[in-house]
């Protein structure tokens, strides 16, 4: 938990029913600056917990090493982006036998009043003003391309993609496509959330919105969606993991949270569930317009088959 003038933010990363933890997370601080980062490693691939713990490690050199405020947040971020891809390529080929480790990515910077950030994957980051989400980061996924292609809802048999990843760090086949041109300025009392998809599959926006409202310390918020989310997964849960920061300056005395007073014992209650059935796992498919039209294929036989 880390609390000054501007702003409080807090984070927790749960188990749930995995043998491995592959999600990351990391909050650095220099002054009224603020580096945020989460990863997932990809599940379908060996070693996700090593990528996503080489992009955490990378940008803790990188913000370290950097004179505070940054001048170009984008380049920043391009930079961390590229050499952890770089890095985690390296350590797959120096593996024997070579592997391809993959992970998704989040940075959120905070100075100077505004919010600076870019993305990788399915991990997000969600900005809420007045309770409400004013923002969130487009999953790079199959299923998040079709759903802004369609315009409408999708077809429930679709969702089974969810884990369908187009962009990551580590990709032999690409390098990451990475848009950074993205901030905001901070309100008084904005919450910024970063969360890896064993958060957000399982709690819906309007489940968000209400919990954000929640007054109190930002430790206990993030403790109890992490703990709900796995709760509702069980015995099936991902990791979870997530970071939340809310933005003090500028708000009335009496909005102002208190700093927590005890120290938090936070439980992972889904690692006691019964031991986690297979799911698909997470993968990296470069190949977009292939894949899509896979996934077609597969709703069309399935519709067509229920017809006969």
């Amino acid at each position: 938990m880390l609390y000054n003038s501007k702003f409080e933010v807090a984070n927790v990363s749960l188990l749930g029913n995995r043998k491995v933890n592959q999600d990351r997370c990391a909050i650095f601080s220099y002054g009224d600056c603020a580096l945020l980062l989460l990863s997932d490693g990809l599940g379908g691939h060996p070693r996700g917990e090593v990528a996503a713990q080489i992009f955490i490690d990378t940008g803790r050199t990188a913000f370290s090493d950097i004179t505070k405020p940054i001048s170009d947040p984008n380049a920043f971020f391009e930079e961390i982006l590229q050499v952890s891809h770089q890095k985690i390529l390296t350590f797959g080929r120096n593996h024997n036998p070579p592997i391809n480790p993959k992970s998704t990515a989040v940075l959120a910077l905070i100075q100077n009043g505004q919010v600076f950030w870019a993305h990788l994957g399915d991990s997000r980051l969600y900005l809420f003003r007045n309770n409400r989400i004013v923002m969130r980061t487009r999953d790079h996924s199959v299923v998040e391309t079709m759903r802004y292609q369609n315009g409408e809802p999708l077809n429930p048999n679709i969702m089974r993609y969810r884990n369908l990843v187009t962009h990551c760090l580590g990709s032999s086949r690409h390098k990451p496509e990475i848009k950074t041109d993205n901030s905001m300025v901070l309100e008084p009392l904005d919450t910024l959330l970063l969360c890896t998809d064993g958060l957000w599959g399982q709690l819906s926006d309007e489940i968000l919105e209400t919990k954000i409202r929640t007054k109190g310390s930002l430790e206990y918020l993030a403790a109890e969606l992490a703990q709900d989310a796995g709760r509702l997964a069980a015995p099936n849960s991902d990791n979870v993991t997530l970071i939340i920061l809310r933005w003090l300056e500028g708000a009335f005395k009496e909005e102002l949270p208190q700093p927590p007073r005890q120290k938090l014992i936070l439980k992972d209650l889904t690692s006691d569930q019964n031991k986690a059935k297979k799911q698909a796992p997470k993968v990296d498919d470069p190949e977009l317009l292939e894949a899509l039209a896979t996934l077609r294929s597969a709703i069309d036989e399935l519709e067509s088959s229920k017809k006969k």
